[in-house]
């Protein structure tokens, strides 16, 4: 006969995520956290209480149910699948995790295309060791795909705990393990006299990453002007940020440059969820070793650039002095 671990039952009772219709607490966007990084949770953090809560987050934590709060923020992608891995002790200390593409810090309406599951909760169980034997260490993973379609970037972690003691590991890798293996009838690690039980779960419905729904619309698109000077030869000082607000997008894109460099570029480029830049538009002038002339290299075409909701970088070459004008518009971008 099988034994089934208690993880293949999740009951809640008030907690309400938006399904199909029917890091610690700090700013607003909670502890930045990095694919594959590993991460220790609940260091000895106060309780939150119910004016420090949105009341989305305050009726996760079931009205103070789970006062302990910790909420991570990653750089996951739209369309990746990632493997959560957690491991926390097997005391007497209630868990439990949720992961959201909803940002617990608001209470704003989100723009949700119908049917769309925007986070996945999960108690965390443990199993009781037998006479003679010391308790386990429990491990559990779970595999989920960011929804497609999503229409911002960013995941969450919220880490709920009934007591203080309440220590918790994890890591979201990318890629993600296979799920053959993730739901396999295996031995748990580091738990010899536990056997074979299942302590991986596969999650069905994809998690959509939700932006708010933007402000109406202003009479005119909005002009954004940036200004990059080069300083030196280190990076530093020659990168911009700039942000495509949830429900904007950013197009007409404009430049002019003084770059003092034969072989001068620029570029715009964003964070992948596996940590390593993605390249959005390059511009440079490059010589042909066979026609001795001077090659341009602009792809896309600056003009039909458009930039979807997130975080991006502006950074130029050339020697010191040189500068970047860039100009586009910000407009409001249709529901899905």
């Amino acid at each position: 006969m099988r034994k089934r671990s208690k993880i293949q039952r999740v009951v809640f009772i008030g907690l309400v995520c938006l399904l199909p219709p029917a890091g610690p607490i700090s700013g607003q966007q909670g502890d930045f956290v990095g694919i594959n990084q590993q991460v220790r949770a609940f260091q000895n953090r106060p309780p939150l209480s119910q004016n420090q809560a949105s009341k989305k987050l305050w009726a996760w934590t079931e009205n103070g149910g789970f006062p302990y709060v910790e909420i991570y923020h990653f750089p996951a992608e739209a369309g990746s699948r990632y493997t959560l891995v957690l491991t926390y002790a097997a005391d007497k200390a209630r868990r439990r995790i949720i992961i959201t593409g909803e940002n617990p810090f608001s209470d704003e309406k989100l723009q949700l295309p119908q049917g769309a599951r925007t986070c996945y909760p999960q108690d965390l169980t443990t199993h009781p060791a037998p006479a003679g034997a010391a308790p386990c260490r429990e491990t559990r993973r779970f595999n989920f795909t960011v929804e497609a379609k999503s229409n911002t970037r960013g995941l969450y972690l919220v880490c709920l705990a009934r007591e203080p003691a309440a220590a918790l590991e994890f890591r979201l890798k990318f890629p993600a393990d296979p799920d053959a293996d993730v739901k396999a009838y295996t031995a748990m690690p580091d738990c010899a006299w536990l056997g074979k039980i299942y302590w991986g779960k596969i999650v069905d419905d994809p998690i959509f990453m939700a932006a708010v729904i933007p402000p109406p619309p202003a009479d005119k698109p909005e002009l954004v002007s940036l200004y990059i000077k080069r300083q030196g030869e280190m990076l530093i000082g020659n990168i911009q940020k700039f942000i495509v607000p949830a429900g904007m997008k950013a197009y007409k894109f404009h430049a002019a440059n003084q770059i003092n460099s034969e072989t001068k570029g620029w570029r715009i480029f964003h964070s992948g969820s596996d940590g390593r830049e993605k390249v959005d538009y390059e511009y440079g002038l490059f010589p042909d070793l066979n026609t001795k002339q001077t090659v341009e290299k602009n792809r896309p075409p600056l003009g039909t650039l458009i930039l979807p909701p997130g975080s991006y970088y502006v950074n130029i070459s050339g020697r010191e002095g040189s500068t970047l004008n860039l100009d586009y518009y910000l407009k409001i971008s249709p529901l899905p």
